[in-house]
Protein backbone atom coordinates (compact mmCIF):
# COMPACT_ATOMS: atom_id res chain seq x y z
CA UNK A 1 0.00 0.00 0.00
CA UNK A 2 2.79 2.43 0.89
CA UNK A 3 4.63 1.99 -2.40
CA UNK A 4 1.44 2.36 -4.39
CA UNK A 5 0.51 5.52 -2.48
CA UNK A 6 3.96 7.04 -3.06
CA UNK A 7 3.75 6.24 -6.77
CA UNK A 8 0.30 7.82 -7.04
CA UNK A 9 1.32 10.90 -5.07
CA UNK A 10 4.27 11.36 -7.43
CA UNK A 11 1.95 11.02 -10.40
CA UNK A 12 -0.27 13.74 -8.95
CA UNK A 13 2.61 16.22 -8.90
CA UNK A 14 3.46 15.57 -12.54
CA UNK A 15 0.05 15.91 -14.20
CA UNK A 16 -2.43 18.63 -15.04
CA UNK A 17 -4.97 16.18 -16.51
CA UNK A 18 -8.21 16.82 -14.66
CA UNK A 19 -9.52 13.28 -15.08
CA UNK A 20 -6.25 11.74 -13.92
CA UNK A 21 -6.05 14.02 -10.86
CA UNK A 22 -9.56 12.99 -9.81
CA UNK A 23 -8.78 9.28 -10.31
CA UNK A 24 -5.52 9.52 -8.34
CA UNK A 25 -7.17 11.37 -5.44
CA UNK A 26 -9.90 8.73 -5.36
CA UNK A 27 -7.30 5.94 -5.31
CA UNK A 28 -5.29 7.63 -2.55
CA UNK A 29 -8.48 8.04 -0.55
CA UNK A 30 -9.20 4.32 -0.94
CA UNK A 31 -5.67 3.64 0.37
CA UNK A 32 -6.31 6.07 3.25
CA UNK A 33 -3.04 7.77 2.38
CA UNK A 34 -2.47 11.37 3.44
CA UNK A 35 0.36 11.91 0.93
CA UNK A 36 -1.81 14.19 -1.24
CA UNK A 37 -3.26 16.44 1.47
CA UNK A 38 -1.21 19.46 0.39
CA UNK A 39 -2.06 18.95 -3.29
CA UNK A 40 -5.75 18.51 -2.52
CA UNK A 41 -5.84 21.68 -0.44
CA UNK A 42 -4.23 23.52 -3.35
CA UNK A 43 -7.09 22.41 -5.61
CA UNK A 44 -9.59 23.77 -3.09
CA UNK A 45 -7.86 27.13 -2.80
CA UNK A 46 -7.49 27.73 -6.52
CA UNK A 47 -10.14 28.69 -9.04
CA UNK A 48 -10.25 25.30 -10.74
CA UNK A 49 -13.08 23.16 -12.08
CA UNK A 50 -15.85 21.89 -9.83
CA UNK A 51 -14.77 18.31 -10.62
CA UNK A 52 -11.36 18.93 -9.03
CA UNK A 53 -12.88 20.74 -6.06
CA UNK A 54 -15.23 17.79 -5.47
CA UNK A 55 -12.40 15.25 -5.82
CA UNK A 56 -10.31 17.25 -3.33
CA UNK A 57 -13.16 17.60 -0.82
CA UNK A 58 -13.93 13.90 -0.98
CA UNK A 59 -10.29 12.92 -0.57
CA UNK A 60 -9.66 15.28 2.34
CA UNK A 61 -12.80 14.15 4.13
CA UNK A 62 -11.71 10.54 3.76
CA UNK A 63 -8.21 10.96 5.15
CA UNK A 64 -8.55 13.95 7.50
CA UNK A 65 -12.06 13.44 8.88
CA UNK A 66 -12.99 16.17 11.39
CA UNK A 67 -9.78 18.13 10.73
CA UNK A 68 -11.23 19.43 7.49
CA UNK A 69 -14.60 20.67 8.83
CA UNK A 70 -13.34 24.25 8.99
CA UNK A 71 -12.11 23.99 5.41
CA UNK A 72 -15.55 22.92 4.22
CA UNK A 73 -17.14 25.70 6.28
CA UNK A 74 -15.02 28.31 4.52
CA UNK A 75 -15.70 26.77 1.11
CA UNK A 76 -19.46 26.99 1.68
CA UNK A 77 -19.16 30.69 2.55
CA UNK A 78 -18.29 31.25 -1.12
CA UNK A 79 -21.71 29.77 -2.12
CA UNK A 80 -20.31 27.23 -4.57
CA UNK A 81 -22.26 25.29 -7.21
CA UNK A 82 -24.94 22.76 -6.17
CA UNK A 83 -22.64 19.84 -6.99
CA UNK A 84 -19.94 21.24 -4.71
CA UNK A 85 -22.47 21.95 -1.93
CA UNK A 86 -23.69 18.35 -2.25
CA UNK A 87 -20.07 17.16 -1.99
CA UNK A 88 -19.65 19.33 1.10
CA UNK A 89 -22.61 17.54 2.68
CA UNK A 90 -20.97 14.18 1.95
CA UNK A 91 -17.68 15.48 3.37
CA UNK A 92 -19.37 16.52 6.61
CA UNK A 93 -20.90 13.06 6.83
CA UNK A 94 -17.53 11.34 6.43
CA UNK A 95 -16.33 12.96 9.67
CA UNK A 96 -18.89 10.96 11.69
CA UNK A 97 -18.92 13.82 14.20
CA UNK A 98 -22.13 15.06 15.83
CA UNK A 99 -20.78 18.59 15.52
CA UNK A 100 -21.61 18.54 11.79
CA UNK A 101 -25.32 17.85 12.34
CA UNK A 102 -26.32 21.57 12.45
CA UNK A 103 -24.28 22.16 9.30
CA UNK A 104 -26.00 19.28 7.51
CA UNK A 105 -29.38 20.60 8.72
CA UNK A 106 -28.66 23.89 6.94
CA UNK A 107 -27.81 22.02 3.72
CA UNK A 108 -30.98 19.96 4.13
CA UNK A 109 -32.86 23.23 3.54
CA UNK A 110 -30.78 24.19 0.49
CA UNK A 111 -32.58 25.55 -2.57
CA UNK A 112 -31.20 22.75 -4.76
CA UNK A 113 -32.70 19.22 -4.55
CA UNK A 114 -29.33 17.56 -5.18
CA UNK A 115 -27.93 19.23 -2.06
CA UNK A 116 -31.00 18.42 0.04
CA UNK A 117 -30.80 14.79 -1.05
CA UNK A 118 -27.11 14.55 -0.16
CA UNK A 119 -27.66 16.20 3.23
CA UNK A 120 -30.59 13.88 4.00
CA UNK A 121 -28.50 10.78 3.27
CA UNK A 122 -25.75 11.94 5.62
CA UNK A 123 -28.15 13.01 8.38
CA UNK A 124 -29.84 9.61 8.23
CA UNK A 125 -26.48 8.03 8.95
CA UNK A 126 -24.87 10.51 11.34
CA UNK A 127 -27.98 11.36 13.39
CA UNK A 128 -29.98 8.17 13.26
CA UNK A 129 -31.67 8.98 16.58
CA UNK A 130 -33.64 11.76 14.84
CA UNK A 131 -34.39 9.83 11.66
CA UNK A 132 -38.14 10.34 11.96
CA UNK A 133 -37.74 14.12 11.85
CA UNK A 134 -35.61 13.90 8.70
CA UNK A 135 -37.89 11.41 6.99
CA UNK A 136 -40.97 13.53 7.68
CA UNK A 137 -39.26 16.55 6.14
CA UNK A 138 -37.99 14.61 3.13
CA UNK A 139 -41.41 13.06 2.42
CA UNK A 140 -42.92 16.51 1.78
CA UNK A 141 -39.99 17.79 -0.29
CA UNK A 142 -41.17 19.41 -3.56
CA UNK A 143 -38.61 17.33 -5.47
CA UNK A 144 -39.09 13.58 -5.84
CA UNK A 145 -35.49 12.52 -5.15
CA UNK A 146 -35.49 13.29 -1.39
CA UNK A 147 -38.90 11.58 -1.19
CA UNK A 148 -37.51 8.43 -2.82
CA UNK A 149 -34.48 8.50 -0.49
CA UNK A 150 -36.82 8.81 2.51
CA UNK A 151 -38.82 5.81 1.28
CA UNK A 152 -35.56 3.86 0.99
CA UNK A 153 -34.86 4.63 4.65
CA UNK A 154 -38.37 3.55 5.59
CA UNK A 155 -37.84 0.23 3.83
CA UNK A 156 -34.35 -0.32 5.21
CA UNK A 157 -35.43 0.40 8.79
CA UNK A 158 -38.83 -1.36 8.46
CA UNK A 159 -40.63 1.77 9.70
CA UNK A 160 -44.18 0.52 9.25
CA UNK A 161 -45.70 3.57 10.99
CA UNK A 162 -45.26 5.42 7.69
CA UNK A 163 -47.93 3.39 5.90
CA UNK A 164 -50.48 6.28 6.01
CA UNK A 165 -47.99 8.62 4.29
CA UNK A 166 -47.21 5.93 1.75
CA UNK A 167 -50.92 5.64 0.95
CA UNK A 168 -51.03 9.39 0.35
CA UNK A 169 -48.01 9.19 -1.95
CA UNK A 170 -49.70 6.56 -4.12
CA UNK A 171 -52.24 9.07 -5.38
CA UNK A 172 -52.01 9.82 -9.07
CA UNK A 173 -50.47 13.26 -8.59
CA UNK A 174 -47.17 12.02 -7.13
CA UNK A 175 -44.15 11.30 -9.32
CA UNK A 176 -43.90 7.91 -10.98
CA UNK A 177 -40.56 7.19 -9.28
CA UNK A 178 -42.20 7.85 -5.91
CA UNK A 179 -45.03 5.43 -6.69
CA UNK A 180 -42.52 2.80 -7.84
CA UNK A 181 -40.67 3.23 -4.54
CA UNK A 182 -43.87 2.92 -2.49
CA UNK A 183 -44.63 -0.39 -4.21
CA UNK A 184 -41.09 -1.55 -3.45
CA UNK A 185 -41.40 -0.60 0.23
CA UNK A 186 -44.73 -2.42 0.45
CA UNK A 187 -42.97 -5.50 -0.90
CA UNK A 188 -40.29 -5.23 1.80
CA UNK A 189 -42.95 -4.90 4.52
CA UNK A 190 -44.71 -8.09 3.41
CA UNK A 191 -41.94 -10.16 5.02
CA UNK A 192 -42.77 -8.65 8.39
CA UNK A 193 -46.47 -7.80 8.20
CA UNK A 194 -47.85 -10.48 5.91
CA UNK A 195 -51.09 -9.68 4.09
CA UNK A 196 -51.78 -6.55 6.06
CA UNK A 197 -54.82 -4.71 4.68
CA UNK A 198 -53.00 -1.41 4.16
CA UNK A 199 -50.13 -3.16 2.37
CA UNK A 200 -52.45 -5.07 0.09
CA UNK A 201 -54.29 -1.85 -0.80
CA UNK A 202 -50.96 -0.28 -1.82
CA UNK A 203 -50.13 -3.26 -4.03
CA UNK A 204 -53.59 -3.27 -5.62
CA UNK A 205 -53.21 0.46 -6.31
CA UNK A 206 -49.88 -0.39 -7.91
CA UNK A 207 -51.50 -3.01 -10.17
CA UNK A 208 -53.93 -0.38 -11.47
CA UNK A 209 -51.49 2.56 -11.59
CA UNK A 210 -51.68 4.73 -14.73
CA UNK A 211 -47.99 4.07 -15.46
CA UNK A 212 -47.06 0.65 -16.85
CA UNK A 213 -43.74 0.44 -14.98
CA UNK A 214 -45.55 0.75 -11.62
CA UNK A 215 -48.12 -1.89 -12.62
CA UNK A 216 -45.37 -4.23 -13.73
CA UNK A 217 -43.36 -3.82 -10.53
CA UNK A 218 -46.45 -4.40 -8.39
CA UNK A 219 -47.04 -7.66 -10.26
CA UNK A 220 -43.40 -8.59 -9.65
CA UNK A 221 -43.89 -8.08 -5.90
CA UNK A 222 -46.91 -10.41 -6.01
CA UNK A 223 -44.83 -13.01 -7.83
CA UNK A 224 -41.72 -12.82 -5.66
CA UNK A 225 -43.25 -12.23 -2.22
CA UNK A 226 -46.71 -13.80 -2.41
CA UNK A 227 -46.07 -16.44 -5.09
CA UNK A 228 -49.08 -15.17 -7.04
CA UNK A 229 -49.19 -14.48 -10.76
CA UNK A 230 -51.00 -11.17 -11.24
CA UNK A 231 -49.44 -10.37 -14.61
CA UNK A 232 -52.80 -10.95 -16.25
CA UNK A 233 -54.19 -7.98 -14.32
CA UNK A 234 -51.49 -5.66 -15.67
CA UNK A 235 -52.81 -3.78 -18.67
CA UNK A 236 -50.12 -3.40 -21.36
CA UNK A 237 -48.07 -0.27 -21.81
CA UNK A 238 -49.47 2.31 -24.18
CA UNK A 239 -47.59 2.34 -27.46
CA UNK A 240 -46.11 5.77 -28.08
CA UNK A 241 -45.01 4.96 -31.62
CA UNK A 242 -47.83 3.87 -33.90
CA UNK A 243 -47.62 0.87 -36.20
CA UNK A 244 -47.90 3.23 -39.16
CA UNK A 245 -44.91 5.23 -38.01
CA UNK A 246 -42.90 2.07 -37.40
CA UNK A 247 -43.75 0.83 -40.90
CA UNK A 248 -42.68 4.15 -42.43
CA UNK A 249 -39.41 4.00 -40.48
CA UNK A 250 -38.75 0.46 -41.73
CA UNK A 251 -39.24 1.66 -45.30
CA UNK A 252 -37.13 4.76 -44.69
CA UNK A 253 -34.15 3.25 -42.90
CA UNK A 254 -32.95 0.65 -45.36
CA UNK A 255 -29.53 1.63 -44.01
CA UNK A 256 -28.90 2.53 -40.39
CA UNK A 257 -29.04 6.31 -39.74
CA UNK A 258 -26.18 8.19 -38.05
CA UNK A 259 -26.09 10.75 -35.25
CA UNK A 260 -23.50 13.53 -35.08
CA UNK A 261 -23.13 14.49 -31.42
CA UNK A 262 -21.57 17.93 -31.10
CA UNK A 263 -19.90 18.16 -27.67
CA UNK A 264 -17.73 20.74 -25.97
CA UNK A 265 -14.82 18.32 -26.59
CA UNK A 266 -15.47 17.67 -30.27
CA UNK A 267 -17.67 15.65 -32.61
CA UNK A 268 -18.81 12.08 -32.11
CA UNK A 269 -20.29 10.10 -34.99
CA UNK A 270 -22.61 7.26 -33.98
CA UNK A 271 -24.12 4.60 -36.20
CA UNK A 272 -27.64 4.09 -34.82
CA UNK A 273 -28.62 0.41 -34.84
CA UNK A 274 -32.14 0.67 -36.22
CA UNK A 275 -31.81 -2.95 -37.35
CA UNK A 276 -31.17 -4.09 -33.75
CA UNK A 277 -33.15 -1.68 -31.52
CA UNK A 278 -35.63 0.16 -33.78
CA UNK A 279 -37.91 1.60 -31.06
CA UNK A 280 -34.94 2.86 -29.04
CA UNK A 281 -33.42 4.49 -32.12
CA UNK A 282 -36.73 6.14 -33.06
CA UNK A 283 -37.04 7.51 -29.51
CA UNK A 284 -33.47 8.85 -29.65
CA UNK A 285 -34.06 10.46 -33.07
CA UNK A 286 -37.31 12.07 -31.87
CA UNK A 287 -35.63 13.55 -28.79
CA UNK A 288 -32.63 14.76 -30.81
CA UNK A 289 -34.74 16.38 -33.53
CA UNK A 290 -36.90 18.10 -30.91
CA UNK A 291 -33.78 19.66 -29.34
CA UNK A 292 -34.17 17.69 -26.10
CA UNK A 293 -30.43 17.04 -25.79
CA UNK A 294 -29.28 20.56 -26.67
CA UNK A 295 -27.24 21.96 -23.77
CA UNK A 296 -27.43 18.86 -21.55
CA UNK A 297 -24.26 17.50 -19.96
CA UNK A 298 -22.35 14.32 -19.35
CA UNK A 299 -23.13 13.82 -15.67
CA UNK A 300 -21.28 10.54 -15.10
CA UNK A 301 -17.72 9.58 -16.02
CA UNK A 302 -16.18 6.34 -14.75
CA UNK A 303 -12.69 5.67 -16.15
CA UNK A 304 -12.36 2.39 -18.05
CA UNK A 305 -16.13 1.97 -17.80
CA UNK A 306 -18.56 4.55 -19.23
CA UNK A 307 -19.40 8.18 -19.88
CA UNK A 308 -23.09 8.96 -19.52
CA UNK A 309 -25.29 11.91 -20.44
CA UNK A 310 -28.71 12.99 -21.64
CA UNK A 311 -30.29 13.80 -18.26
CA UNK A 312 -32.22 17.10 -18.14
CA UNK A 313 -31.68 17.26 -14.36
CA UNK A 314 -27.94 16.63 -14.68
CA UNK A 315 -27.81 14.39 -11.62
CA UNK A 316 -28.68 10.96 -13.01
CA UNK A 317 -32.30 11.00 -11.84
CA UNK A 318 -33.97 12.66 -14.84
CA UNK A 319 -35.41 11.86 -18.23
CA UNK A 320 -38.29 12.65 -20.58
CA UNK A 321 -41.93 12.29 -19.53
CA UNK A 322 -42.06 8.69 -20.76
CA UNK A 323 -40.27 5.35 -20.49
CA UNK A 324 -39.18 3.12 -23.35
CA UNK A 325 -39.03 -0.64 -23.45
CA UNK A 326 -35.73 -2.50 -23.34
CA UNK A 327 -34.68 -4.12 -26.62
CA UNK A 328 -32.18 -6.73 -25.54
CA UNK A 329 -29.86 -8.37 -28.06
CA UNK A 330 -26.65 -10.36 -28.18
CA UNK A 331 -24.78 -7.35 -29.58
CA UNK A 332 -21.50 -7.04 -27.63
CA UNK A 333 -20.43 -4.02 -25.60
CA UNK A 334 -17.04 -3.16 -27.06
CA UNK A 335 -15.21 0.15 -26.73
CA UNK A 336 -17.44 2.94 -28.04
CA UNK A 337 -20.74 1.02 -27.86
CA UNK A 338 -23.76 3.19 -27.04
CA UNK A 339 -26.44 1.89 -24.67
CA UNK A 340 -29.54 3.08 -22.84
CA UNK A 341 -29.27 3.68 -19.08
CA UNK A 342 -32.11 2.28 -16.95
CA UNK A 343 -33.15 1.90 -13.32
CA UNK A 344 -34.84 -1.43 -13.99
CA UNK A 345 -36.42 -3.25 -16.90
CA UNK A 346 -38.38 -0.97 -19.22
CA UNK A 347 -37.27 2.29 -17.57
CA UNK A 348 -35.12 3.80 -20.33
CA UNK A 349 -35.71 7.32 -21.59
CA UNK A 350 -33.12 9.85 -22.70
CA UNK A 351 -30.01 8.89 -20.77
CA UNK A 352 -27.40 7.05 -22.80
CA UNK A 353 -23.92 5.80 -22.03
CA UNK A 354 -20.82 5.10 -24.11
CA UNK A 355 -18.45 2.35 -23.03
CA UNK A 356 -14.80 3.33 -22.65
CA UNK A 357 -13.69 -0.30 -22.84
CA UNK A 358 -15.29 -3.69 -23.53
CA UNK A 359 -17.98 -4.48 -20.93
CA UNK A 360 -19.18 -8.07 -21.33
CA UNK A 361 -21.20 -7.91 -18.09
CA UNK A 362 -23.55 -5.34 -19.65
CA UNK A 363 -24.45 -7.59 -22.56
CA UNK A 364 -28.06 -8.71 -22.66
CA UNK A 365 -28.86 -6.40 -19.71
CA UNK A 366 -28.90 -2.98 -21.37
CA UNK A 367 -30.15 -2.06 -24.82
CA UNK A 368 -27.37 -1.56 -27.38
CA UNK A 369 -28.51 1.02 -29.93
CA UNK A 370 -25.35 2.37 -31.51
CA UNK A 371 -21.60 2.39 -32.00
CA UNK A 372 -19.09 5.23 -32.23
CA UNK A 373 -17.73 5.29 -35.78
CA UNK A 374 -15.94 8.63 -35.63
CA UNK A 375 -14.24 10.66 -32.89
CA UNK A 376 -13.56 7.65 -30.67
CA UNK A 377 -10.62 9.48 -29.09
CA UNK A 378 -13.03 12.19 -27.86
CA UNK A 379 -14.72 9.89 -25.35
CA UNK A 380 -11.45 9.59 -23.41
CA UNK A 381 -11.37 13.37 -22.94
CA UNK A 382 -14.93 13.83 -21.62
CA UNK A 383 -15.26 14.97 -18.01
CA UNK A 384 -18.34 15.53 -15.85
CA UNK A 385 -20.05 18.75 -16.90
CA UNK A 386 -18.99 18.65 -20.55
CA UNK A 387 -21.85 19.78 -22.75
CA UNK A 388 -23.84 18.03 -25.48
CA UNK A 389 -24.29 21.07 -27.67
CA UNK A 390 -26.51 19.44 -30.29
CA UNK A 391 -27.31 16.08 -31.88
CA UNK A 392 -27.81 16.03 -35.66
CA UNK A 393 -29.41 13.02 -37.32
CA UNK A 394 -28.05 12.01 -40.72
CA UNK A 395 -30.22 9.53 -42.58
CA UNK A 396 -27.77 8.62 -45.33
CA UNK A 397 -24.25 7.30 -44.97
Amino acid sequence: GGDAAAFLAGKLQRTTDERLIAVVLDALGALESDLAVQAARMHLSSDLSENLVIAAITYLATVQKDRMVGLVDSLLLEVPTPRIRAACAEAYGKTDQRSVIPRLAVLFSDEDPLVRASAFSELARVDSANIDFYIQKALVDPDYVPVVLALNQIAERKLTDYLPQMETLMVRGSDVDVRRSVVGVAGEFLDEMGRDTALMELLIAGLFDPEYIVRSEAAQVYKEKLKENRQGMVSPAQTRISQGRIQKAIEKYTHNPYAIVLTSRGELEIELYFDIAPLTVLNFIELAENGFYDGLTFHRVEPSFVVQGGDPRGDGWGGPAHFIRCEYSDEPYIRGTVGIATSGRGTGGSQFFITLAAQPRLEGRYTVFGQITGGLEIIDQIIIGDVIEKIIIEEDE
